[in-house]
């Protein structure tokens, strides 16, 4: 998974008409199976929460420009707009960020089991600071909750910090958790974390769900098909 500072991590939103998730999401697996297919791009995942069924939200991480560019100019990407286009409120909503502390995957889970597991819980928080000083200033509690996580989370699947390109006061967290242990287990070792964030936040939002395809790592050895 890269870590260089020419990657960039990709949160989008795309927003159904109402009711015409299930039409959307039948064009998906054509759309992974391309995306597998392409050298600059290493995660592309899915997710929906109940709380909004009518939008599909996005986690994807390239190795550079190139990567996103070759992506949006792809023809299963084109492919996918066609056919998804009549079914959708609006047009596609992308965020794009830099990655920087965590991990999207773990080592010990493997590409066959992430595209598989639809059953783990899946966050995206969204955190705005007060600024980019403010931002910075949660820095040493951010690197020691990830070295937590790392350490003693082995139920926590993906914990992911991106800063946001064009607002570097804004930080976006992509989580999956095994179950409902792991999750309380995370919200109750992020305490100090919180507590370190209190004056330094503006705003704060979560978006929770299950996943509904893609993945997070690839193995040369998966045929991708077989798991979509």
């Amino acid at each position: 998974m890269s870590k260089s500072s020419s990657a960039i991590v990709a949160v989008a939103e795309i927003t159904c008409k109402s009711g015409e998730l299930a039409a959307v999401q039948q064009f998906l697996p054509a759309a992974v199976e391309g995306t597998w297919k392409e050298p600059g791009c290493e995660s592309y995942y899915f997710f929906v929460s109940p709380k909004a069924p009518d939008t599909v939200h996005a986690f994807e991480i390239y190795k550079d420009a190139a990567g996103i560019r070759a992506h949006g100019e792809s023809a299963h990407f084109k492919d996918f707009g066609a056919k998804a286009g009549n079914h959708l409120a609006k047009a596609l909503d992308v965020k794009v960020a830099r990655p920087y502390l965590g991990f999207a995957v773990r080592d010990t889970e493997s590409a066959a089991q992430v595209m598989k597991n639809r059953d783990c819980t899946v966050v995206l928080a969204t955190l705005q600071f007060k600024s980019v000083e403010h931002a910075t200033k949660a820095n040493e509690a951010i690197k020691k909750a990830v070295a937590l996580v790392e350490a003693e989370e082995p139920g926590t699947l993906s914990y992911h910090w991106s800063f946001d390109r064009k607002d570097a006061s804004k930080i976006y967290v992509f989580e999956r958790y095994a179950d409902k242990a792991a999750a309380e287990k995370h919200t109750a070792n992020a305490a100090p974390l919180f507590a370190a964030f209190k004056g330094l936040l503006k705003s704060s939002s979560l978006v929770i769900g299950r996943s509904v395809g893609g993945f997070l790592k690839k193995d040369p050895g998966l045929v991708q098909s077989s798991v979509l």
